[in-house]
């Protein structure tokens, strides 16, 4: 995305959210826009800002949104924390009937390696959902850094 592609990305999104910033605030809003998005596709991003618009959500995105949601488009995204518990549960009760776990994400599969293995799958109270999320997340947070980061500086 060029600087001016930006300009227009920014100046549609104020708009769209009847958002009137002083020209220094604009500036600056450029700025950090062009940062996140420099490396993206134009067309791609004026595509998203238009789902945006369409949701009609009461609050302006932010450029960080944007961002994940291009970015999500060329990669499949984890599954969310209490879907992957769910995913761990029905490995664990699956492992005595013999059914293959293979449904499991590979940031479950790391989770569960990281709370102890085959010992983790034994889990199931709230206190161990809890621990589970705790565990997961900091994973996602690594996956979504590596698959959603900004690139350059």
């Amino acid at each position: 995305m060029t600087n001016e592609e930006c300009v227009k990305v920014v100046d549609k999104v104020c708009a769209a959210w009847n958002q009137t910033p002083t020209m220094a605030a604009k500036k600056e809003m450029y700025l950090v826009w062009f940062h996140t998005l420099k490396d993206l596709d134009f067309h791609q991003v004026n595509l998203i800002i238009d789902d945006l618009i369409v949701e009609d959500d009461r609050f302006m995105p932010r450029p960080g949104t944007v961002r994940r949601r291009a970015c999500a488009l060329n990669v499949e995204a984890p599954p969310e924390p209490i879907v992957a518990w769910q995913q761990m549960r029905v490995a664990a009760e699956s492992m005595g009937s013999g059914v293959d776990a293979n449904v499991l994400h590979p940031l479950v599969r790391e989770t569960i390696s990281k709370l102890g293995g085959g010992s983790a799958l034994a889990m199931h109270t709230n206190g161990d959902r809890e621990a589970f999320f705790t565990v997961y997340k900091s994973i996602l947070v690594k996956w979504e850094r590596e698959n959603y980061g900004i690139s350059g500086g």
